[in-house]
């Protein structure tokens, strides 16, 4: 589960979303009261690590790890198995 706060702070040129990190799942880059902030991308990539909304958990942030035609498969980097859900480029915050 993962707390999100929008903000527009004008030195980083636009919306950014803070999120806190609660888990382990994207250990070592990311540890539990971590606080990220989260931009949008023009687009994203394997590799990219992004906030997406899944509709059973909420906000997670994991990395993408491929496609699923349209959609991403994610996975977070201390997770051995990819997500179950794929998300839509549509349910990516940043």
């Amino acid at each position: 589960l993962l707390l999100a706060r929008p903000a527009l702070p004008s030195a980083l040129g636009g919306q950014t979303t803070y999120l806190r990190i609660n888990g382990q799942s994207m250990l070592p880059q990311l540890v539990g009261g971590d606080l990220v902030g989260v931009r949008p991308a023009p687009s994203y990539g394997v590799g990219d690590v992004v906030a997406y909304r899944n509709p059973d958990l909420g906000i997670v942030v994991h990395r993408i790890v491929g496609w699923d035609g349209e959609q991403f498969v994610l996975r977070g980097d201390n997770n051995s198995e990819d997500d179950g859900y794929h998300a839509e480029p549509s349910n990516v915050i940043g």
